[in-house]
């Protein structure tokens, strides 16, 4: 069902992306969002999937009914929106566009991508999630032998014109262009195919089962990272072709007197 919805997603958002319809739509909704934020903006609390429910007749009800709808189309095509702000988007526009989302819209979509985040339920001991709801900042750790790999995604403040940031400071024995393809795939899911935070997240702990699948642990020290480097066992042995830790290897020589 999810795989049927996304299909669906990608057909609409193609048909519109190649017809003039969502250009002539961006331009009226942004229009009336520039007459808009000359007034008081609608407070976050107020959107509560209220757009059924509206009088865009009634001024006051008119302002929501133009901010919900803007809301909606950056949670459910944010994609395609920002291919139009970013290609088409009149200048004059982009700038209120910004201060706009920023302070009205961007709060309420991460306010709701940490709930999704706060309601998923990890079916794995080594897997957890947090979030910092004060930095927008979104924390995934996955530990290997006792060993911890954490990877950040900080929404920007005019999320989702601008791109979440990837990040990890403990890249520990994973090579450094394994991390760049892996922060690469995250990104370029974000960007092009309407995911949710958690969907780039789960994304990355599916990339790491992968590679710790066809890792096996140091036969000197059975472990899968060396205790000291944190390295991964790379080096293999021409006998019994088991890939061991250069570290260990050098010891178990240095101790046993063999070559």
């Amino acid at each position: 069902a999810i795989d049927q919805l996304k299909l669906i997603k990608v057909t609409i958002s193609n048909y519109l992306r190649q017809s003039t319809i969502f250009e002539q739509f961006c331009r009226l909704s942004f229009q009336q969002i520039e007459h808009l934020s000359k007034k008081p903006l609608p407070s976050g609390d107020l959107f509560n999937n209220v757009l059924p429910h509206l009088q865009p007749t009634d001024e006051e009800d008119f302002a929501l009914f133009i901010s919900e709808l803007y809301l909606s189309m950056l949670q459910t095509l944010p994609a395609l929106v920002r291919y139009w702000y970013r290609t088409d988007c009149d200048k004059a526009i982009t700038s209120i566009l910004d201060k706009y989302t920023e302070k009205t819209i961007t709060p309420i979509l991460v306010e709701r991508e940490i709930d999704t985040i706060l309601n998923y339920k990890s079916d794995t001991p080594n897997f957890q999630i947090t979030t910092r709801p004060k930095s927008n900042e979104v924390i995934a750790t996955y530990e290997e032998d006792d060993v911890k790999l954490p990877i950040s995604l900080r929404i920007p403040d005019s999320y989702p014109f601008h791109p979440i940031e990837v990040s990890s400071n403990a890249k520990l024995g994973i090579k450094e262009a394994q991390w760049r393809k892996w922060t690469f795939s995250m990104t370029s899911l974000l960007l092009t195919q309407d995911a949710t935070v958690l969907s780039a997240v789960l994304l990355w702990k599916s990339m790491l089962d992968k590679m710790f699948e066809g890792i096996e642990c140091c036969l000197i020290c059975y472990s899968v990272f060396h205790v000291n480097t944190k390295s991964l066992p790379k080096l293999p042995c021409k006998t019994c072709h088991n890939k061991f830790h250069a570290e260990c290897l050098y010891k178990w020589f240095k101790t046993s007197h063999k070559s």
